[in-house]
């Protein structure tokens, strides 16, 4: 797919000049180039949640997943990400379930086993 990758790297830039709307541009652009392209959904996911789209964050952190489920072996952090956003939507099984899936992928990942052990405090387990 053509030009994915720079499409995604001008959004990055732009996103550090803190100019979020030509971010999100470049982050779809790069999207509608290649719809695998897990960087942009993943970058575009944090943007949203950085600006309350809590549904559309949501939604683009499930599409990288979705885009290359190989991609979170290297990312770890959007286990965090989306676990922590199901959280505040009040979505607790989502979270555990998330926390759960990163424990799997990896069984000495502090952050999960703390966040799930937070959400089953609460829960009262």
């Amino acid at each position: 797919p053509k030009h994915a990758a720079a499409h995604n790297n001008l959004g990055w830039l732009l996103e550090e000049e803190d100019d979020e709307d030509g971010a999100k541009a470049s982050y779809q652009a790069a999207i509608q180039a290649d719809p695998k392209h897990a960087d942009a959904h993943h970058n575009l996911g944090y943007l949203l949640e950085e600006e309350g789209d809590c549904n559309g964050s949501n939604a683009s952190y499930l599409a990288a997943i979705q885009a290359n489920p190989k991609y979170i072996d290297k990312h770890r952090d959007l286990y965090y990400n989306l676990g922590q956003l199901l959280k505040k939507e009040g979505d607790y099984n989502g979270a555990m379930a998330i926390y759960q899936a990163a424990i799997k992928a990896d069984p000495k990942c502090s952050y999960a086993h703390y966040h799930l052990g937070c959400l089953l405090e609460e829960e009262g387990d």
